[in-house]
């Protein structure tokens, strides 16, 4: 059973419509996955140096108590003691149930 050689033009002419549609969406897909791509990579660098300006806090924060932790030493001072213990603010829990609440 042979078909007429207009429906295999149309049916060739059919596919071909298809396969223009086909590669249209591939490079939109692409396109969209690109962009979300670049926002991604710039959101990560973003907290990526948030996070680096946190660590240098921190590391300034610590720098600072250790300085001042050294010059009272120097002094003889005793270090200030804490307000409130542990006991008063984790009120008869053991060792296992403060690791809990942490």
């Amino acid at each position: 059973m042979e078909e007429a050689p207009e429906d295999l033009l149309e049916r060739l002419a059919q596919t071909e419509k298809l396969v223009v549609q086909l590669k249209d969406l591939i490079r939109e897909k692409d396109a969209q996955l690109q962009q979300k791509e670049t926002v991604l990579k710039e959101e990560r660098e973003a907290a990526d140096a948030k996070l680096m300006k946190l660590k240098l806090q921190a590391k300034a924060k610590l720098a600072s108590l250790n300085k001042r932790i050294e010059e009272l030493t120097e002094r003889g001072s005793p270090l200030p003691a804490q307000t409130v213990s542990e006991e008063q603010v984790y009120p008869k829990v053991g060792r296992i149930g403060l690791l809990k609440t942490c």
